[in-house]
């Protein structure tokens, strides 16, 4: 199977993750809960290098998906990684 990784930015295809800016990172990666997980002014991101789906995961507080959906608890797949956005008024 092959990937058409060009056409992930065409502009027809943007990813709105592209768009997107949390802010200032407020610190290195760093293990949590199993995932890898960097700190941002107006979110973090979650990464889940494990072959195996990682058990819901309850969060501090809610974010907002890249879809806008917010949520409290996540869990990722194997492999995966997601972006969660929380309210930011100032960066």
């Amino acid at each position: 199977m092959t990937s058409n990784q060009l056409g992930w930015s065409a502009p027809n295809h943007w990813w709105s993750g592209y768009s997107l800016n949390l802010g200032a990172a407020t610190g290195s990666r760093y293990l949590w809960r199993g995932l890898l997980r960097r700190d941002f002014t107006c979110g973090m991101v979650l990464l889940n290098q494990s072959k195996l789906a990682v058990s819901p995961i309850q969060l501090d507080k809610t974010y907002k998906l890249l879809s806008g959906k917010s949520v409290s608890s996540v869990k990722l797949g194997k492999k995966s990684a997601l972006i969660l956005q929380k309210a930011c008024l100032d960066f």
